[in-house]
């Protein structure tokens, strides 16, 4: 996921400043150079310029930059703790629903189908026969056409969950 690898990076970033301050015995010099002009009344003169510095850390050793970042890399690291620990226990959420859907989709149809067959044969039988009517006939139709929906909207929460399942530990459907 992207936003844990920025805080990844933002962790390796802190610690990278951590060491970086560490150096403080290492001066950084500084060079300069240019060109120099003076005008006097009646004459102008020209001279190269050059300068030098060598800061000498004697009582400054970035001991504050060296707090800065180590406690910027701490809460980094706690923020991506905290992170990861929400993205797992969302994707553990998400797999719990979508096995639960799927096994409740697959046996909803296994039973579903033996039971609608079964009542769609009564029915047939009992109309054939004489014994029942039109409106039975049609009542066992619907009955088993509204079962067959209920399980299509099962398989389909549960295909659901599967692909928020895939999108959120990256996996391709």
């Amino acid at each position: 996921r992207p936003d844990l690898r920025a805080l990844e990076a933002t962790v390796a970033a802190a610690e990278l400043q951590r060491r970086a301050s560490a150096r403080w015995w290492l001066p950084e010099i500084e060079i300069g150079a240019g060109l120099k002009s003076v005008e006097m009344a009646d004459e102008r003169l020209n001279g190269f310029l050059a300068s030098g510095a060598i800061p000498l850390p004697l009582l400054n050793r970035n001991q504050d930059e060296a707090q800065r970042a180590a406690a910027e890399a701490q809460v980094a690291r706690g923020r991506r703790r905290v992170e990861l620990a929400e993205a797992g226990g969302e994707v553990r959420g998400v797999h719990a629903q979508a096995m639960r859907l799927a096994d409740a989709a697959g046996q909803a149809r296994s039973e579903g189908e033996r039971e609608w067959r079964a009542l769609a044969r009564t029915a047939e039988a009992a109309y054939q026969g004489g014994e029942g009517g039109i409106l039975e006939l049609v009542d066992a139709y619907r009955a088993q056409l509204d079962a067959e929906l209920q399980i299509l909207d099962l398989e389909w929460r549960a295909r659901r969950a599967r692909i928020e399942l895939d999108r959120l530990t990256g996996q391709p459907p």
